[in-house]
């Protein structure tokens, strides 16, 4: 706490609601006294593992995590993962699958490959008679990054039903339905969704599990739910992310009602798109935005394009031309007039040049 604010320092300055930048500030436990603050509550104390299980709770009540799937946090960033998952889940016998699609993959595939042997697929190869093909495969597990939000490509919903499931899913924490059947591990950060540098959270089912198998404790996914050990996580920011859910909470209800409802603000550019039969890469929904993203045939084609939206007065617009990549971000702000307008005027555009 620094003059009244909050202050992330591991992700330049933390930006929440108002209403909790208030309690944070009022939190009895982090009440600045003359001269000195108190930023530390021991992981010991009643009030420490009270926060902590409330945090769990309301993680698997806004996800509608399964009955028996643990939600595990702990001191890290989501990369501590890429090296966690395959101790945890390499069976010793049967290669792991990684789905190469961007960034984020690409640095899970190089650290498990320098602890295990695993097959390694591109996205672009995979269709049917490829998922198909799983179900009789033999493999420890199936990795995947749910969303790259680097290269604009997402795969949620492409492995729903498969076995064995592994998945990055960061960038659709607190954001998209997970889908947790066949799920062994979902891990994500939590700087995007919750504001805290630092922490990573973990949600599997322990069953699957092998307590004997020899990990070293610092890279284990615990096998029972209530270990403090693993979870010696700063009060401060155990906190925020507890009143961070809250928010969440009273103002979406639960993550079914905030999916539903960034997916339907775009409607009318997604029904453009379809119409014109452009390539969709992905649509990349978060609590703050919804990002839509497509690309065109050349880049003349989106710099004309930009020239027009610029001219209409919208901003925000990714006007990156060394791709005929195009991300529309459309904030919480943005209305579903602002949005037909805008598929309005692409449509417009799209009729006059293709």
């Amino acid at each position: 706490m620094l003059n009244g604010k909050i202050v992330d320092l591991g992700n330049g300055f933390g930006v929440y609601p108002q209403c909790v930048n208030e309690k944070i500030v009022m939190d009895e436990n982090l009440i600045d006294l003359p001269e000195r603050y108190i930023w530390e509550v021991n992981h010991k104390t009643e009030v420490f593992k009270k926060t902590l299980l409330k945090v769990k709770k309301n993680i698997s009540t806004f996800l509608h995590v399964p009955e028996g799937y643990v939600v595990h946090l702990f001191c890290g960033k989501a990369r501590q993962n890429f090296v966690m998952v395959p101790f945890n889940f390499y069976d010793g016998e049967s290669c792991p699958v990684y789905v190469k699609s961007g960034k984020w993959s690409s640095m899970a595939i190089d650290d498990a490959r320098s602890l295990v042997p695993i097959d390694v697929v591109d996205y672009k190869k995979i269709d049917v008679s490829y998922i198909n093909s799983l179900r009789l495969k033999k493999y420890s597990y199936l990795h995947y990054c749910s969303n790259e939000t680097v290269d604009g490509i997402q795969l949620n919903d492409l492995f729903l039903g498969v076995k064995k499931r592994v998945v990055d899913m960061s960038s659709d924490f607190l954001s998209q339905k997970i889908n947790f059947k066949k799920l062994l591990l979902g891990y994500a950060h939590t700087t995007k969704s919750l504001g805290v540098s630092g922490i990573c959270v973990a949600i599997y089912d322990p069953s699957i599990l092998n307590a004997d198998r020899k990990v070293p404790s610092n890279l284990q996914y615990p096998y029972q739910q209530d270990v403090n050990l693993y979870e010696h996580i700063p009060y401060v920011l155990l906190r925020i992310i507890d009143l961070m859910l809250e928010w969440y909470i009273d103002k979406f209800g639960s993550i079914r009602i905030l999916d539903d409802r960034n997916r339907r603000r775009i409607v009318p550019l997604l029904r453009v798109l379809n119409e014109f039969e452009v390539h969709q890469r992905s649509c990349l929904c978060s609590n703050s935005n919804v990002t839509v993203v497509f690309q065109l045939k050349c880049l003349d084609q989106k710099a004309g394009l930009l020239i027009q939206l610029k001219r209409e007065g919208f901003v925000g617009v990714e006007d990156d031309m060394h791709s005929p990549m195009v991300r529309f971000h459309f904030k919480n702000t943005a209305t579903c007039d602002d949005v037909e307008r805008l598929s309005q005027l692409v449509y417009h555009y799209l009729h006059k040049v293709l």
